[in-house]
């Protein structure tokens, strides 16, 4: 994590939503996959996803490249709280570049029964409460690499959560982004795989 002022560290309780999901895009030249962008924020509404993709749309949006109509999340379910610790944002020292990410969330698509998903306090208010899918983790090796990351990752967290929490992933599904209708995932997973 990013080195913070410790004073207001761990401060507030996020709300964890019971069931969510993560979006994601996917960008395409011509019929082929580039690659997925996994947004950093969990949702518990297709309307907020869609809402997210048309603002960044024309990010990704190039003569040659844009945006598939065709999106995909990731279910997630709450399983436990994890304590944050005022120590986590002492010494980040490990950049977790957005290649890392999206290369790490192929593998959920692959194989969801395989990973947790972390879930981190993203921005904390007293008005506002957005949590990040920050990392997936195989279950078999959780509990270390949820030490690792959080004390030397340089992913930003708001340092005022409390807890931090993980969450079951479930199987990838399409979602047309503009009109919220769920269909079959048209990419194949050796397709994507290979980027």
């Amino acid at each position: 994590m990013k080195k913070k002022d410790t004073k207001q560290c761990c401060t507030i309780t996020p709300l964890f939503p019971r069931e969510a999901f993560v979006g994601l895009v996917s960008v395409k030249r011509k019929d082929e996959t580039v690659f997925i962008y996994p947004f950093p924020k969990i949702y518990t509404d297709i309307k907020d996803f869609s809402e997210e993709i048309d603002q960044i749309e024309e990010e990704f949006s190039h003569p040659f490249m844009a945006v598939d109509e065709v999106g995909f999340i990731i279910p997630i379910a709450f399983e436990k709280k994890v304590p944050l610790k005022t120590a986590y944002w002492n010494s980040p020292s490990m950049n977790y570049s957005s290649d890392q990410r999206i290369n790490l969330f192929y593998h959920v698509i692959r194989q969801y029964e395989l990973f947790h998903m972390l879930v981190t306090p993203w921005r904390l208010s007293k008005k506002v409460q957005e949590l990040s899918a920050a990392i997936p983790l195989y279950r078999s090796s959780e509990k270390e690499r949820i030490e690792q990351f959080m004390m030397h990752s340089n992913y930003p967290v708001d340092e005022k959560g409390k807890f931090a929490a993980l969450y079951s992933c479930g199987k990838a599904m399409g979602v047309k982004w503009k009109t919220g209708e769920f269909v079959n995932p048209h990419f194949s997973i050796v397709d994507i795989s290979t980027h």
